[in-house]
């Protein structure tokens, strides 16, 4: 109503709208029992909303759309999900467990997209691999079971058990210091969770290895020039831990609140 002071729609300033890359997959619904689905763990939504940010569930894109998503956004996460396929990188297929061609097809035409504009982006697990696999790097296909700090996890007949032990789990990562990574958590000391399968290799050019885990494996990575941090662990899972300040980096450096 005219001059009751209340802001409409149309002038009330927008929080950041952070991108969500999802999965494909085909599940069962009340429709169908093999619905075909955009979908996303709920942690990622929580993550970004507690932040104050938008959260925007993206759809897969290519090499001629990525680049109209990106333009739409303000930030950006590429999620967790499935193992890359070796042959983005030039490698036979060893020890990958399902890769998909169209999500990395997806996920490196977004990348490529984010990186050109310059978008504020938080990479998690998948997603650190998706950045350097997008930049020309490679990764260890199978390093479970290499040392205590990436120990294989017991498996049982008990799978929500299994689950739960999986994300109970706790390594440390040590941060360099001066990073935007240890400037965040404001330590060089961080507990994360381990729940990847693969592993950065060899890293792409202009990365900058910012958090190692004391076996020498790769869990941070970060680029000059690019408003980026891309983690191998879970923040999402750690919120309560402190581990929600790298969603608030993403949604700050968005245009949200600092």
């Amino acid at each position: 109503m005219k001059g009751s002071g209340a802001v409409s729609w149309q002038t009330r300033p927008m929080a950041p709208r952070i991108g969500l890359t999802t999965w494909r997959r085909e599940l069962a619904t009340s429709v169908h029992p093999r619905n075909d689905l955009f979908t996303l763990s709920a942690t990622y939504v929580t993550a970004v909303e507690r932040a104050g940010g938008i959260p925007l569930l993206l759809p897969f894109a290519d090499d001629t759309t990525a680049g109209d998503l990106v333009e739409a956004l303000d930030g950006l996460v590429v999620t967790g999900g499935r193992d890359v396929d070796p042959a983005n990188y030039g490698h036979e297929n060893t020890r990958s467990f399902a890769p998909d061609a169209a999500a990395d097809a997806s996920d490196l035409a977004i990348v490529r997209a984010a990186l050109a504009a310059r978008l504020p982006t938080l990479y998690i697990c998948r997603g650190v691999q998706i950045l350097n696999v997008a930049l020309g790097g490679t990764l260890h296909q199978h390093m479970i079971g290499d040392s205590d700090a990436h120990p294989r996890l017991p498996r049982t007949d008990d799978a929500e058990a299994d689950a739960t032990a999986r994300w109970a789990f706790r390594h440390r990562v040590t941060a360099t210091a001066g990073s935007e990574l240890a400037t965040v958590f404001d330590d060089t000391s961080i507990d994360t969770n381990s729940a990847h399968h693969q592993a950065l290799d060899a890293i792409a050019p202009g990365l900058t290895v910012t958090g190692r885990t004391a076996d020498g494996h790769v869990e941070a990575v970060e680029m000059e020039g690019q408003p980026l941090i891309a983690v191998q662990w879970h923040p999402e899972r750690q919120l309560d831990d402190g581990h929600d300040v790298l969603f608030e980096w993403v949604v700050a450096r968005a245009g949200g609140p600092t």
